[in-house]
């Protein structure tokens, strides 16, 4: 079928975004900006130094692909460091590992920070200065800060790739009076001088991201599970006079007992358009809001319906017969009217009218220039 997928260079772009945003967020935790001082009327004209905190210098623990080269490494940590030492005047140092050398490496890394103890010329702690340095810049005659050399026994930020690996981390050397292990608790932050965070973070994934009512790691923000969508083609829809607002749901008649513009529209291009070019209708999917009561969730007249796309999975309103529902039976219609009219998209064609698709949260973004994108049902969280 035709698709309209990301270049490779406009994937990079958002990876390294989506890393970008990842230790914003962290640092926005672990740091709080301090205020600016007053101006004293004697501005430093030749400086970009700002003396509102002392510099500090974090170690960060990512994973990188197997093909990404050390020049494009050190390009990307230039890059987000540009932002974190002129917003947090923080240094991160990029620790980059592939998936499959991650948490062997952090383990090896944990082993050494916790060697610091035996060790006669560790110092004991890992506790940088509050001073601020600086040095001029001798091509640019500017005053630079001067970021202080991170301990090799310290770890700062990492990537926690399972669940297994959070309890793993949390257990380790645990101290039930400070609820710390590994992991420092991030309570008192994200109840307080951060908690916009949590604004930002879908609230049923950051509640359950607590391990003994503490949370100790910042869940990802990404939309996971399997979505079922309903997706326009946005020419088609245009060509034919309807409105972005005139699709809410795919079924053959509404509660008046008629068509509705997802079916009118269908018709239209069946009876108009060059079926060896597009298609009516891609896909076949099941209702999205029900939950069969068949053995192993197998289809069967007997059935519970939710009233929202994103209903509680472990809420049943109720038993009933798949038949007696009028929103099934309306889905269920259109969608054989076109498998029995050979209305359902076959290859050699380029593009479809009207799509109903399960797949994750890409598929929004996969799709959303050519298509008004509608999301029939949302993943239920069962763990």
């Amino acid at each position: 079928m035709g698709g309209f997928r990301y270049t490779k260079e406009e994937n990079m772009k958002k990876r390294i975004l989506c890393l970008l945003l990842a230790v914003l967020t962290v640092l926005s935790c672990a740091l709080v900006a301090c205020t600016e001082p007053e101006d004293d009327g004697d501005e430093n004209l030749n400086s970009n130094v700002n003396t509102a905190r002392a510099p500090k210098t974090l170690n960060m623990w990512v994973i990188t692909e197997e093909e990404t080269t050390e020049e494009a490494q050190k390009q990307v940590e230039a890059a987000f460091n540009a932002i974190t030492e002129e917003t947090y005047t923080t240094h991160v140092n990029l620790i980059f590992s592939t998936k499959d050398e991650y948490e062997a490496k952090l383990d090896a890394q944990f082993a050494l920070t916790d060697s610091r103890f035996s060790d006669k010329d560790f110092s004991g702690s890992l506790k940088q200065s509050e001073e601020i340095t600086t040095t001029i810049d001798p091509e640019t005659g500017m005053t630079m800060m001067q970021y202080p050399t991170a301990s090799k026994y310290q770890v700062d930020i990492v990537l926690i790739t399972s669940k297994d690996m959070l309890n793993k981390y949390i257990a380790a050397d645990y101290d039930s009076s400070t609820k710390e292990g590994r992991l420092k608790s991030l309570n008192t932050a994200l109840n307080n001088e951060s908690k916009i965070i949590r604004s930002y973070i879908y609230n049923t994934l950051f509640d359950n991201a607590k391990v003994n009512n503490t949370w100790y790691a910042i869940p990802n923000n990404d939309l996971i599970g399997e979505y079922t969508f309903m997706m326009i083609n946005r020419e088609m829809a245009d060509k034919y006079y309807f409105n972005e607002s005139d699709f809410t749901t795919f079924a053959d008649l509404n509660d008046r007992g008629e068509k509705t513009p997802v079916a009118k529209l269908i018709d239209a291009i069946a009876q108009n358009e060059d079926l060896s070019k597009i298609a009516p209708l891609y896909g076949m999917a099941d209702y999205p809001l029900v939950e069969y009561w068949g053995k192993n969730g197998a289809m069967t007249a007997l059935a519970s319906f939710y009233n929202a796309p994103n209903a509680t999975l472990g809420y049943f309103p109720g038993l009933s017969t798949v038949f007696s529902d009028r929103n099934y039976n309306a889905y269920m219609n259109l969608m054989y009217y076109c498998k029995e009219n050979g209305y359902l998209m076959t290859e050699g064609q380029e593009t479809f009218g009207v799509g109903i698709m399960t797949g994750d949260y890409s598929l929004m973004q996969e799709y959303a220039d050519e298509y008004y994108v509608r999301v029939l049902d949302y993943p239920h969280l069962n763990d």
